[in-house]
């Protein structure tokens, strides 16, 4: 955060490693880095081919609905964080350009597709990168590409995956909220860029005050129907389904 405030110079476009660095060192200063850490990744390869799961293919007619509204959910909180990259490049920015938003959910869709025939998990645009960008003011296509050419590479070098992925939850949490604060701010401007009459305050409040309140009453709908369970079962499933419906 001080090297983002502090703002000499470019300083700022290393504020997240400066961040993580210093966490790591506090982490091991602190004991919550210890040597089992250090035994398991000095334990992995440092070159290694990736392991491909056995393909186990199956279908449920239960989760084409589920999976619609999380397709729908996904595809808004695209236009949301695509909006937003637009807005932090452009001083004069006034309205979305779709031809972009059409763009990037295209290439998102042909990531998840493409993990999925993989057997990966599904995948989507990181809200934490947008905001992480909007921190830094670094927006270049050309570090986009640079680092999806180093994540390709890490794919092939265990030892190094593995420090990120061993990650102390501390330093992660940090990093977390670093980001987070861009993201709700970026998110608070665009829900305010049109006039929040009586019908959109309903649609952004009751949704919001209803995954609140499902994470303050876990056990608010342990009576519901099976069939419910994968709209009722998280604070971001409720309040997600609820936006759309009643929009």
């Amino acid at each position: 955060v001080g090297v983002t405030v502090i703002r000499i110079g470019h300083i700022r476009l290393y504020a997240t490693i400066v961040g993580l660095l210093v966490g790591y060192v506090a982490a091991v200063a602190l004991g919550i880095i210890d040597a089992a850490f250090f035994n398991e990744v000095r334990d992995l390869p440092w070159f290694g081919m990736p392991a491909f799961p056995s393909l186990d293919l199956s279908f449920s007619p239960v989760l084409v609905v589920p999976f619609l509204i999380a397709t729908i959910a996904s595809n808004i909180k695209l236009v949301g964080l695509i909006t937003s990259a637009q807005k932090s490049n452009d001083l004069n920015w006034k309205r979305p350009d779709m031809r972009s938003v059409r763009g990037g959910i295209v290439a998102d869709s042909i990531g998840n597709i493409s993990s999925g025939l993989l057997g990966g998990v599904g995948t989507s645009v990181g809200a934490g990168n947008i905001g992480l960008a909007t921190a830094t003011g670094a927006t270049s296509r050309i570090i986009g590409l640079v680092v999806g050419m180093m994540f390709i590479a890490l794919a092939f070098i265990p030892k190094l995956t593995g420090a990120i992925a061993l990650m102390p939850a501390p330093v992660m949490g940090a990093g977390l909220l670093y980001t987070s604060c861009f993201l709700v701010i970026s998110g608070l401007e665009l829900i305010v860029l049109r006039l929040l009459d009586p019908r959109r305050t309903f649609v952004v409040g009751l949704s919001l005050l209803a995954g609140i309140g499902l994470d303050l009453m876990p056990d608010a709908f342990a009576d519901a129907p099976a069939w419910a369970a994968t709209f009722l079962g998280s604070p971001l499933a409720l309040a997600t389904t609820l936006a759309v419906f009643l929009n």
